[in-house]
């Protein structure tokens, strides 16, 4: 079951449009327990609302659709997710594939209607993209009685990211503009800014005279640090 997958890969907020085709769907939703349901009168809005709920959350945000027209106007905030990276999910529902070509009405291609803009598989979803699953249904009343629904943990693929690549690139010398890097304290400084934390909340309770040559010592080692290991790096000593 499509939902039950969603469920188990963190998804539990769903955003619904009515329509007869997603029907059982949104049946299904509304009976289950855990879950956080909201209803939507618009496609559009609908899934830039999911689109906001998954920034905020940091978790997938669902937002399920009639067939036809109805996924094509989840497109922009699709787009939008895409280039944001973030886990917004389209549940649409479609007509049984016997109806396509036939001219029935609110039937069209809907598979892989995003393009490379979503992930069409949910096993190979890295949790960093949209994602859309297109599932064909019958007209049907389902059963939801006895349904338990339970969200497990959202864990997209981490990030993985080589200096040296970066290194190569700009030694090319083909690019030319500005690099802003942004990211965590290496392992090594980490270690040396809480040395230094810690040196700072033992020197609250010495003396004003032991804590001044304490405050010195500190100071000085933090510096032969520093030189160590930014060799290019000067001090200038300003006088009082």
């Amino acid at each position: 079951m499509v939902v039950g997958r969603l469920l188990e890969a963190g998804c539990g907020d769903f955003v619904v449009c009515g329509g007869a085709r997603n029907a059982g769907f949104v049946a299904l939703l509304e009976s289950a327990e855990g879950l956080q349901v909201w209803r939507h009168f618009e496609e559009r809005g609908a899934a830039f609302f999911a689109l906001g709920r998954a920034k905020d959350t940091g978790r997938p945000c669902a937002v399920v659709t009639t067939s036809g027209t109805a996924v094509a106007e989840c497109l922009p905030a699709v787009v939008e997710a895409y280039y944001s990276g973030l886990p917004l999910v389209v549940l649409s529902a479609d007509r049984p594939e016997r109806f396509l070509g036939s001219g029935a009405p609110q039937v069209i291609e809907q598979e892989e209607i995003f393009g490379n803009y979503a992930a069409s598989n949910l096993d190979q979803w890295n949790g960093r993209k949209p994602l859309h699953l297109n599932v064909s249904l019958e007209e049907e009343v389902i059963d939801c009685s006895g349904w338990d629904a339970e969200v497990k943990g959202f864990l997209p693929d981490k990030i993985s990211f080589e200096v040296k690549s970066l290194r190569d690139f700009l030694g090319d010398g083909v690019f030319k503009g500005i690099i802003a890097m942004v990211g965590g304290l290496e392992p090594e400084a980490g270690r040396h800014r809480r040395h230094l934390r810690q040196r700072s909340q033992a020197l609250q309770s010495q003396p004003p005279l032991l804590q001044q040559h304490r405050e010195f010592d500190a100071a000085f080692q933090h510096r032969e640090h520093w030189r160590l290991h930014h060799p290019t790096s000067a001090f200038v000593r300003v006088a009082d």
